[in-house]
């Protein structure tokens, strides 16, 4: 039958621990910079897409207003002059259909604190390892 062979265990020695240690707390603490940038940089890209989605129906609304307004104008042919009336200003809520907002789903900000906490217990270390 096939023997096998049998497993060597070797061990390496570590030279300059601390300083290992040191870079990679620095890489973690670099790590957690990036998470945290990622968060924010996805949380500007919805407010990008929800403000698009904003735009959208305010010109589409424009647009329809602008066919009312055009329907209630007299036509060129006739010499009819218009008074200037008073201005009034309405405001509307404009509602946005469920179907085109996406549902977003942020990040709590349990995680976001839990990311600060270990940044803070990693500069800790490293000004207790540079002391």
């Amino acid at each position: 039958m096939y023997n096998m062979p049998e497993e060597k265990t070797f061990y390496v020695g570590v030279g300059n621990k601390s300083e290992i240690r040191r870079d990679l707390l620095e890489c973690s603490k670099s790590v957690v910079g990036l998470l945290k940038n990622y968060d924010k940089l996805n949380s500007v890209r919805q407010e990008k897409i929800e403000q698009i989605l904003n735009l959208k129906n305010i010109m589409s609304e424009i647009k329809q207003l602008s066919i009312v307004l055009k329907d209630k104008f007299p036509s060129q042919a006739s010499s009819v002059k218009i008074a200037p009336k008073k201005r009034v200003v309405v405001k509307e809520k404009i509602i946005v259909p469920k179907t085109v907002v996406k549902t977003v789903y942020k990040k709590p900000d349990n995680e976001i604190k839990k990311l600060e906490e270990e940044l803070s217990e990693i500069e800790e270390r490293l000004n207790r390892m540079g002391a």
